[in-house]
């Protein structure tokens, strides 16, 4: 996997490595596709326990891709964050357990998609 706020986010826990890790194994040579990534990434928060601190780092994260409008912002708003707001909605997640970790950036763009989607994501 090549550098960035993905791989960074990935090296925080080994269920985030596993998932990265078999999503490059899938993809081969070929770099997976960012939001592909990030969903992973997003579904493997949702089945494991973090601790507080790597909680916070992971949307610490989030939050510098925003700041700095790095390439992987969309893939970390539509593949990370959307993900676990649609497990929210499935009740597949609880949103709250992360909610109180999320920067302004990563909450403005939940809040906006719930409305757009005219639904409350639990914990916004």
């Amino acid at each position: 996997m090549d550098s960035g706020p993905l791989r960074d986010m990935a090296s925080l826990s080994p269920a985030l490595r596993a998932a990265a890790e078999t999503e490059c194994l899938y993809w081969g040579k070929e770099q997976p596709p960012r939001t592909v990534l990030a969903g992973s990434l997003a579904a493997a928060l949702a089945g494991t326990s973090l601790d507080e601190e790597t909680l916070q780092r992971v949307f610490d994260i989030c939050e510098a891709a925003f700041a700095a409008d790095h390439s992987d912002a969309d893939a970390i708003a539509t593949g990370f964050l959307e993900a676990l707001q649609h497990a929210d909605g499935r009740h597949a997640f609880d949103f709250r357990t992360v909610a109180r970790f999320l920067g302004s950036r990563s909450e403005a763009h939940c809040r906006a998609m719930d409305k757009l989607h005219g639904v409350r994501t639990r914990g916004l």
